[in-house]
């Protein structure tokens, strides 16, 4: 028994013959009841019951350490349970085609000059505290009319939990100006005599802790920087867009607090609202989104992921895909966290459903199958339509839906799952999004050319009729696209990194820009490159600070990381009209001081025990991250 304490009778944990004798009141009034009604109890449902507050004593809620241990095998089991589901039942998850996921794959092997592998498929004051923050944004509208709002949950190593919020305003409610800002954000320390709650809970919450010279050992430093941009400079007003972020007031008022023995004013301050500061008495960092090139910054960090350490070991030659083992290796799961997840709360939302549509050419729709059974699958498959070839029937049936594109029709009608149908929709359009599947030009050429028609053809009755051009039939959709204007010479390669300068980091951006010139064959790559420079080197810009109309250095970095692509397929940038040499390119990387790094690793390896001095026989290179209760992000 691994806890004598919690079961003093010998009495038996979850099992799966435990009969589920009462349903909840909740599920039993469900109109649709499922035709499949479960009869055991689940294991979330298990250690829910156990974990309950009630009355009486409960062990399991009183045994301090033990039990925050106990939460956290309960939901390692829980999980550990799904996982092997999804593993024992891989003969059973199978597509004939997996076109997105391969084209994924496989060049993520071709860059690392890997073959493709073996492949797998795969507490509660905060919560109320949360959740009261939520309602007084979306349903108090106390800083105006949303039209979307996203937030997820993460927790720190410590198990602390905390939430990134990203709000997006109506246009008559956006926070444009320096008035509008400063009544949402402060960065100044209050007035001990006049709101003396207030500037007790700014001064404990709301302060960044010394760094730099005050505190050069400190988390946040880099390269003897603090990468969070402290000290501040003293601002006498404040300034709406500078670099795409606002600069908060910050005036010099002689208001300042000691800290740990140092002196700390305005320039310490973390963004913050004083409303929610008194209210919820904790860290919330409030922060107003400038403009629109800061927003694709926002998301990656809205959706940044835990830390993790990992150590790969892999087949020399192999690239192994592994969705399963992605998702639990050297992952961090603190008490907090398990209990969170063991109740079911959210981990993330979002007002908008994002509809995905498939794109698929006549015959090569997905379809799931059992190896098993497989003319059953083909029989079903055979009678069954996809949203596309629907599509195709709505227009032929309603005139209205002709003038809809394909991306569009999740906005007027609505997908009925059973009789494969597009109906219209009766309420809560202004919610949804379309979004078509990605697909590879250079790998599936042919199912690109459909996409892009599909973005341009409203109303198409049939495959055929896509590839109908001012009343000639094209045999491919590639030349149906050609005729129709759509790929004329470079214009796709341009129409494509406009089209990735929406949704794409920089990083992410300058690889693709790589492969068009491998690819493509452009007569002038440098004027593609000088059209879209500001968004290739966005992200260098914000690392240096001394970058100005005149700095070739974001430039030559952007430069170097083409050209390390550019190599692996045999080409130089000289090839496409670009200097052969770019100087000053180490001069942003982010580099540790090792003999700094090493003099704290021998100093920290002194505080270890025996028993951790015995275990710690492998070593990890972890890259910490501030994190915060919740940041709340203005567009």
């Amino acid at each position: 028994m691994v806890y004598p304490l919690l079961f003093p009778y010998g009495d038996q944990s979850w099992g799966i013959d435990i009969p589920l004798e009462n349903s909840p009141q909740a599920l039993l009034t469900l109109a649709n009841q499922s035709r499949n009604p479960r009869v055991r109890v689940t294991e979330m449902q298990y250690y829910g019951y156990r974990l309950s507050i009630r009355e009486d004593f409960n062990p399991f809620l009183n045994a301090g350490r033990l039990t925050q241990q106990y939460i956290v095998d309960a939901y390692i089991k829980t999980e550990a349970n799904r996982l092997n589901y999804i593993r024992q039942n891989q003969p059973k998850l199978r597509v004939e085609k997996y076109s997105g996921l391969m084209d994924h794959l496989l060049n993520e092997a071709n860059e690392a000059g890997l073959s493709p592998g073996k492949i797998y498929i795969l507490p509660s004051v905060f919560h109320l505290k949360l959740e009261a923050l939520i309602d007084d944004i979306c349903k108090k509208h106390i800083f105006g009319f949303l039209k979307a709002i996203v937030y997820v949950i993460e927790f720190q190593k410590r198990g602390l939990p905390h939430a990134h919020i990203l709000l997006i305003f109506k246009e008559s409610c956006k926070p444009k100006n320096e008035e509008l800002i400063d009544k949402i954000v402060s960065a100044e320390i209050p007035d001990i005599e006049i709101t003396p709650r207030l500037h007790a809970i700014v001064t404990k919450h709301m302060i960044h802790r010394p760094c730099g010279a005050l505190n050069p050992n400190s988390s946040c430093m880099t390269n003897d920087k603090c990468s969070k941009d402290f000290l501040k400079e003293f601002q006498i007003k404040t300034i709406a867009n500078n670099n795409g972020y606002p600069k908060y007031k910050r005036r010099n008022t002689g208001q300042s607090i000691i800290l740990n023995g140092k002196k700390i004013d305005n320039g310490w301050v973390v963004p913050f609202n004083p409303c929610l500061a008194l209210k919820y008495n904790c860290h919330i960092n409030v922060e107003v989104c400038a403009s629109v090139k800061s927003v694709k910054y926002l998301f990656k960090y809205v959706y940044k992921g835990h830390d993790c350490a990992n150590v790969v070991i892999q087949e020399q030659g192999t690239l192994n895909h592994n969705e399963i083992k992605n998702f639990i290796n050297s992952r961090y799961v603190s008490a907090p966290e398990a209990a969170w997840r063991l109740n079911g709360f959210e981990m993330h939302y979002q007002s908008h459903t994002i509809h995905r549509l498939p794109v698929h050419l006549p015959e090569e729709q997905s379809v799931f199958f059992n190896p098993n059974d497989i003319n059953t699958a083909v029989q079903r498959a055979s009678n069954h339509d996809t949203q596309m070839t629907v599509w195709f029937k709505l227009n032929q049936q309603k005139h209205e839906a002709k003038t809809i594109l394909y991306s569009d029709i999740p906005l007027h009608y609505v997908v009925d799952s059973e009789n494969c149908t597009w109906k219209l929709c009766q309420r809560g359009a202004e919610k949804v999004i379309g979004r078509m599947y990605s697909v590879n030009f250079t790998s599936d050429t042919e199912r690109y050319c459909l996409r892009l028609l599909l973005l341009h053809v409203p109303g198409a009755v049939s495959f055929e009729d896509l590839r109908t051009v001012h009343g000639n039939v094209y045999p491919t959709f590639r030349e149906a696209a050609k005729a129709k204007g759509l790929i004329n010479d470079d214009e796709v390669w341009d129409n494509t990194v406009e089209d990735a300068v929406q949704f794409t980091i920089p990083k992410q951006l300058r690889g693709l820009f790589a492969y068009i010139c491998v690819f493509a064959s452009l007569q002038n790559m440098t004027d593609l490159f000088l059209k879209y420079e500001q968004y290739l080197i966005e992200d260098l810009v914000h690392k240096h600070k001394q970058h100005n109309d005149d700095c070739t250095i974001c430039r030559n970095i952007a430069l170097k990381e083409i050209s390390n692509i550019l190599v692996l397929h045999g080409k130089t940038c000289e090839d496409f009209g670009f200097p052969s040499t770019m100087p000053n390119t180490d001069l942003l990387w982010n580099t540790y001081d090792k003999e700094f790094q090493k003099h704290t690793s021998e100093e920290m390896e002194k505080t270890l025990n025996r028993q951790q001095k015995k275990k710690d026989k492998k070593k990890y290179c972890l890259q910490p991250k501030m994190t915060t209760f919740a940041s709340v992000v203005f567009s």
